[in-house]
């Protein structure tokens, strides 16, 4: 067997040389640290958005502007990227969040996400006044539930972090797919989705609006009672893509759970307990394609 050696960079005058795999450990090292950083205010996916017919996207003077895209296609803002009227999609995650809003100051200013929190933290805070949802900070703003739905586009695999994002009135279809996905599997990656939209009466100002609208088209996988993982008469992945699929789930979780995708928050501190001071109002805010894509 021919010997193993470490490949070593060039090392400086008198020194002796660094190794990859020293390089490798604190590179490694360096990054769960820097997870941890970039989770304090919050994820910075690929947010996919419901085009509306008002939205930048479809401006061609607008820095948002993507082109080939109309009203209600969906297309990721950030990426610039298209993804038509239909999605075909698995999903790897639903979580619930709270979205931090700014206050508006009048009734043409929209209200701005400055950064997400985790439910444990968001639940220390009371609700609002005559609101069962919404919690008051101390700074001023908001903070208004939300779910996020991670996908597996089928379509482009190669957007490892796509996300559709529910506030507000969107809860409750997220509340419907989840009540669907629960019913027709035991883990979401068993089921393969074509997501459209649908138009919705909103009654208050005599108006529809349209959200994304989830219809099962198969089965990826079935998981049996014993764990094992089998094939199914309608499944269309291969073992490659399932495992991808798979991978990507088991990592959001454990960065969900291990609160790598939002950081836990300072509650002493940003509540003002004595002898700290309470956090002022953040200045950041999220880009408008990423905020039209929570609030359909």
């Amino acid at each position: 067997m021919a010997k193993t050696t470490t490949k070593k960079l060039p090392a400086k005058k008198g020194g002796a040389g660094t190794s990859v795999d020293e390089l490798s450990l604190l590179a490694s090292a360096n990054k769960e640290m820097e997870d941890v950083e970039r989770a304090k205010t919050g994820s910075q996916n690929s947010f996919i958005t419901l085009v509306k017919g008002n939205s930048g996207i479809l401006d061609k003077n607008n820095p948002s502007y993507i082109k080939g895209v109309k009203t209600l296609d969906y297309a990721i803002g950030s990426k610039k990227l298209p993804l038509g009227k239909e999605l075909d999609a698995t999903i790897v995650g639903m979580f619930k969040v709270y979205a931090e809003v700014t206050q508006k100051d009048s009734n043409n200013d929209m209200a701005k996400t400055v950064q997400f929190w985790m439910p444990d933290d968001a639940v220390q805070f009371p609700v609002t006044p005559g609101n069962n949802f919404d919690r008051q900070l101390p700074n001023g703003n908001v903070l208004q539930p939300c779910h996020w739905v991670f996908l597996y586009l089928h379509d482009n695999p190669e957007v490892e972090d796509a996300l559709l994002s529910f506030r507000s009135k969107g809860n409750s279809v997220y509340t419907a797919l989840e009540k669907t996905v629960k019913a027709e599997s035991s883990s979401v990656t068993e089921l393969r989705f074509k997501i459209t939209n649908q138009g919705l009466a909103n009654e208050k100002y005599k108006k529809t609006d349209y959200y994304p609208r989830f219809e099962i088209t198969g089965r990826n996988y079935k998981l049996t009672e014993d764990g094992k993982v089998t094939k199914t008469k309608d499944s269309k992945v291969d073992a490659e893509t399932l495992k991808e699929i798979l991978t990507r789930q088991n990592k959001l979780l454990e960065t969900y759970q291990g609160m790598k995708m939002i950081a836990k928050k300072n509650i002493a501190q940003i509540a003002g307990v004595p002898g700290r001071a309470a956090l002022p109002p953040s200045k950041s805010s999220y880009a408008d394609d990423e905020d039209e894509a929570v609030n359909f």
